[in-house]
């Protein structure tokens, strides 16, 4: 559902946040491994933490691609500098994967 009709904003619920709206109408957009993984990688570092259970389930899902893809099938596409960048971003998400259990 749109939060947007007839030219007002519906408010936000309690459970609701701004990167779960969007990630919801993302769904079905992102086909490739690499684009789902750079997804998923976004996501927990917006959410920086807010949603100890959307962190966990983006890591379970960057865990699975990287399970099932090598480096070299992931990052064909990308050019040395958008890898680089990538795998620097990817580097923090999976050195901080435990969240303190307090938040949320």
């Amino acid at each position: 559902m749109s939060k947007f009709h007839n030219g007002k904003v519906d408010s936000w619920g309690n459970n609701e946040s701004e990167w779960g709206y969007a990630s919801y109408h993302f769904e079905g957009c992102f086909s490739l491994p690499i684009e789902q993984l750079m997804l998923n990688v976004i996501e927990i570092i917006t959410e920086a933490g807010r949603s100890v259970t959307t962190h966990e389930i983006c890591l379970q899902e960057i865990n699975d691609i990287l399970s099932k893809y090598t480096p070299d099938e992931l990052f064909a596409d990308l050019d040395d500098e958008e890898k680089e960048d990538f795998l620097y971003n990817l580097e923090i998400v999976l050195n901080n994967q435990v969240l303190s259990k307090n938040i949320e």
